[in-house]
């Protein structure tokens, strides 16, 4: 048979005689029935229960040693079981981390295998369970989350109950519906997961367009002027956070931004009198006035009042200063230009790898630098052009613009694979296979060798299965040394990575003390002897001092938590808005 594709009903005659060469090798007075055999084998349930009982975790065969030279046909279809399953389905993955699963599905599919074989006849229900479990199961790794493990779970208790009840051609059809239910119910069960991820990518980007848009906003009002330094300063801080939540917390937010950009105008235009009489002039009538004003309009914002006050009391300062003919150092300020203005004509860029290949539900094979997961495609929004990508339980994994998705598609590191049945092409290779295994028994039988062939056989094919075994515990051990390594260096890396930011850590930051009972403690100082830095309870008692190096230990055990740092409460309040506009638009819709 030399077709590229095939079915099982045309691999059973290549099959059949590879079962009687075998067993004729073995024993050269054999005179039975190789598919009777077959059948007795099938019907034997305490041979069965023997291979339940006797998988263990040492050895990911799905039958002991005994049985497979007890039993020549088990033997063989073992190894083509192994082999088949292997091509359509990430077994080895699933036998590193799901062994029970991985050896219930091998027993299921071999003993459903030698059913058909022995009836002869190979019902479309059969190969289309395989296919099915093929396709469900294609994707899965060790990143495929616990929700999917559950499934995985599932599967393997329906498939070891088929192993255990009497052999039934129409089982197929039963199993069929029950691992289907299984899976519909898993489906409805993380489609909450994704839609969250999905409305988390959408806040996330309306939060950086409001922040651009402010930063816009300024940069444009910036130009043509030269201000102070610290004015630039609080300009850059403030008021453009002040922009940035009156884009997020207004539908219409123009009428606030325009009265916003206006009195930034004026205070720009405030730094242009720069001669005394100037500032006499305009004192009364625009500068004494623009302070009041300033405050007012940030009192819709959370601001320390001490930094409102520093910043008003300099710019009166400013003022004043120039009346006395003093003048601020060269150095102290800083000049805008004019800004260069975008085409509006210009065309957006099209991906042609993404709109090709990145349609939601596309299954990906995505290399980082340290690992390579599989994850699938649940939002490829247009307008965003943005990827959301999650693993097989709906768990966020990535966020790509359309232009990295297409570099990292066209690299070969965002990698596409299908989930179409590879069963019959798979078939034909096994095909294969078999007629190369006949050949090379028909080419080693010869009329003096046959009293020899029985032990020499088995001999080889045990020495095989062992030497498959070994270079499967060697890659294993190999990977778990690899893991581990990487494990450490990460580690290491996070360790320097928050002793840097420890030594930017400013005081008030307030830590979780995991090791004491969650303790909230808060940073107050840094000791400038030791570089050690000190922390206090609520009451303000001393409880604790630590070394940077020590802290970042604690910290990546997990016995120490940064809860909150200045800058992050600072943002607090732009969360807030961003989550209450979220539920308004929600409520509106419905």
């Amino acid at each position: 048979m030399t077709g590229d594709k095939v079915s099982f009903t045309e691999l059973d005659q290549h099959l059949h005689q590879y079962f009687n060469l075998f067993v004729t090798a073995i024993d050269p007075e054999y005179s039975g029935d190789v598919r009777q055999d077959a059948k007795r084998l099938v019907s034997d349930q305490s041979l069965w229960q023997s291979f339940i009982k006797t998988t263990d975790e040492e050895d990911d065969s799905a039958l002991p040693n005994r049985a497979l030279k007890e039993y020549p046909q088990l033997y063989l279809l073992n190894t083509l079981t192994e082999v088949l399953l292997a091509q359509l389905i990430p077994m080895e993955s699933l036998k590193q981390n799901k062994l029970p699963f991985a050896q219930s599905l091998h027993l299921w599919f071999m003993k459903s295998w030698l059913l058909q074989y022995s009836e002869q006849h190979y019902p479309n229900e059969f190969q289309m369970l395989l296919e099915f479990l093929s396709r469900l199961l294609k994707p899965y790794d060790a990143h495929a989350g616990r929700t999917f493990d559950h499934v995985i779970d599932e599967f393997g208790e329906l498939l070891i109950k088929v192993v255990e009840s009497q052999a039934d051609p129409q089982h197929y059809v039963d199993l069929q519906h029950q691992l289907t239910g299984v899976y519909q119910a898993f489906q409805k069960k993380i489609l909450p997961f994704e839609q969250r991820v999905i409305a988390f990518e959408k806040q996330q980007h309306e939060n950086q367009t409001a922040s651009d848009d402010a930063k816009q906003l300024i940069k444009s009002t910036l130009q043509q002027h030269r201000i102070p330094k610290w004015v630039n300063v609080f300009i850059s801080e403030h008021w453009h956070r002040l922009f940035h939540l009156i884009l997020l917390k207004n539908d219409s937010p123009d009428e606030a931004l325009n009265a916003g950009t206006s009195l930034l105008s004026e205070l720009l235009d405030s730094f242009k009198l720069l001669t005394a009489e100037e500032v006499q002039q305009a004192f009364a009538s625009t500068i004494s006035p623009l302070r009041s004003q300033i405050r007012e309009l940030f009192s819709s914002i959370v601001i320390d009042d001490a930094v409102m006050d520093s910043f008003l009391d300099r710019l009166e300062q400013h003022h004043i200063d120039i009346m006395e003919g003093k003048a601020l150092p060269e150095n102290e300020w800083v000049s805008f230009g004019s800004n260069e203005i975008k085409s509006s004509d210009s065309v957006k860029e099209t991906y042609k790898q993404v709109i090709l290949h990145c349609k939601s539900g596309s299954w990906f094979n995505y290399h980082l630098p340290d690992k390579s997961l599989h994850c699938r495609v649940i939002d490829r929004n247009m307008s965003y052009q943005k990827l959301v990508l999650v693993n097989y339980s709906g768990v966020r994994v990535d966020s790509l613009s359309f232009k990295v998705a297409n570099d990292l598609i066209e690299t070969e590191k965002l990698k596409p694979f299908s989930l179409h049945s590879e069963l019959e092409q798979k078939l034909g290779e096994l095909s294969n296979y078999i007629g190369a295994q006949v050949q090379a028994i028909n080419k080693q039988l010869t009329d003096k060798q046959k009293q020899q062939q029985k032990r020499k056989l088995l001999a080889r094919l045990e020495a095989s299965r062992k030497e498959r075994l070994e270079i499967k515990k060697s890659k294993r051990q190999a990977e778990k040394r690899a893991r581990e390594k990487a494990i450490l260096q990460k580690q290491a890396e996070q360790k320097q990575s928050i002793i840097e930011q420890l030594k930017l850590l400013a005081p008030g930051s307030t830590f979780i003390d995991h090791a004491n009972d969650a303790t909230l403690i808060k940073f107050v100082l840094r000791l400038k002897q030791t570089g050690k830095l000190v922390f206090v309870n609520k009451r303000g008692v001393k409880v604790a001092q630590w070394l940077p190096e020590e802290m970042a230990t604690l910290m990546v055990d997990g016995k120490l938590e940064l809860l909150a740092s200045q800058q992050s409460n600072e943002q607090t309040m732009e969360q807030i808005v961003a989550a209450q506009r979220l539920k308004r638009q929600a409520v509106s819709t419905s």
